[in-house]
């Protein structure tokens, strides 16, 4: 899961020491200095359905070497990647990974204590900030890992990258013009088919990959432990109305008056959500960007998948953990409010110091 035994165990200590430290990174992400002891405050926030996926603040006691100017530590070029430590009884303090930033918007304030904020979103959001200058043209039959590799590191300079091979290839001819910037095209590529996803995770790499179903992965946190259920408040909501066992897409008409069309199903006896078992509830979706009976396969399954999985949603304040991410398995025992079974994080909030750490997520069914 991308943690330690030492980071989970300083966890469970009764008392927490927290610290924030930021490494300040060059364009090839390396780090080129440190900031320690200084930061007051701060909270990173995740969510699993934005491109911009991490977003944070961070406030400081001001100095001369914050304030905006060139040679600032926080000047509008560097990079930053932020952590929070929780020290344990040796006096060893365990680091947590909060995301790789770039810096938007710095604050001053001045009154009786001295401070600047900034304001951080994660690399995504430079993309949105490259217009295109000319015409772009990406060709039918372009396999589509190589499109997205081309307009990531061509066009917007990014070499951290990893991209899995995509099995399919560019259905259509895409153009974008100077009203466009380089976010619009990821957008486009990513969503040609529904079962991909992109994203810069923690360390500040350009992720395109397949989206996998999360069922069989690893039990980040258990809550249902009494030891380690560190739940402060719970909310369940079930919309019965979301429940969708049957989708049909239906695409683009092509010259020959055809149209693409897949349709994607619950025939599984052992789903309480199956056809069988509560009647058919269809969801119908009509969708020109949809060329060809794959694509709108994608789309039928990743929309089954999803109203059969989001149905039940849980939001939950506890006691922060620091190495919870979006798209974690937690688990749940407790029948007596109706929370059990796995629920995968699709969104959260985290302080990095005191304070509760807030998320949600929808129940995985077997």
């Amino acid at each position: 899961m991308g943690f330690t035994q030492a980071q989970y165990d300083v966890h469970l200590l009764p008392s927490r020491i927290h610290y924030i430290k930021i490494e300040l990174l060059n364009a090839n992400g390396v780090v080129v200095d440190r900031l320690e002891g200084i930061s007051l405050s701060g909270s990173s926030n995740v969510s699993a359905d934005s491109l911009i996926r991490r977003s944070a603040n961070i406030t400081f006691a001001l100095s001369f070497n914050l304030l905006p100017s060139e040679e600032s530590k926080l000047w509008v070029t560097n990079r930053i990647r932020l952590f929070v430590g929780l020290e344990d009884y040796s006096g060893v303090i365990n680091y947590f990974n909060q995301g790789t930033y770039m810096i938007k918007n710095p604050s001053i304030n001045i009154s009786k204590e001295k401070t600047i904020s900034i304001e951080l979103l994660d690399k995504m959001y430079l993309f949105e900030g490259i217009p295109l200058e000319n015409i772009t043209k990406i060709s039918a039959g372009t396999p589509i890992s190589d499109a997205m590799k081309t307009v990531v590191q061509i066009l917007g300079g990014e070499n951290l990258l990893l991209i899995d091979s995509h099995p399919y290839n560019l259905p259509y001819d895409m153009e974008f013009d100077g009203s466009q910037n380089i976010l619009d095209i990821i957008t486009e590529l990513r969503d040609l088919y529904k079962n991909w996803e992109c994203y810069y995770n923690l360390d500040g790499y350009f992720v395109f990959r397949e989206i996998t179903n999360r069922l069989n992965d690893s039990i980040a946190w258990d809550f249902g432990i009494d030891e380690i259920d560190f739940r402060i408040t719970s909310k369940i909501d079930i919309a019965y109305d979301n429940v969708k066992n049957y989708v049909k897409i239906n695409g683009k008409m092509d010259n020959n008056g055809l149209i693409p069309n897949a349709i994607a199903q619950n025939n599984n006896l052992s789903s309480q959500f199956a056809i069988d078992k509560i009647g058919k509830r269809a969801l119908v979706i009509s969708d020109e960007k949809y060329f060809n009976n794959t694509q709108c396969q994608s789309l039928a399954d990743y929309e089954l998948f999803r109203h059969s999985n989001f149905n039940e949603q849980v939001s939950i304040s506890c006691i922060p953990i620091y190495f919870l991410d979006v798209n974690n398995l937690v688990n749940f025992n407790s029948e007596d409010e109706g929370l059990v079974g796995k629920y995968c994080i699709s969104s959260l909030s985290i302080p990095m110091d005191k304070g509760e750490m807030n998320f949600s997520g929808y129940r995985v069914y077997e």
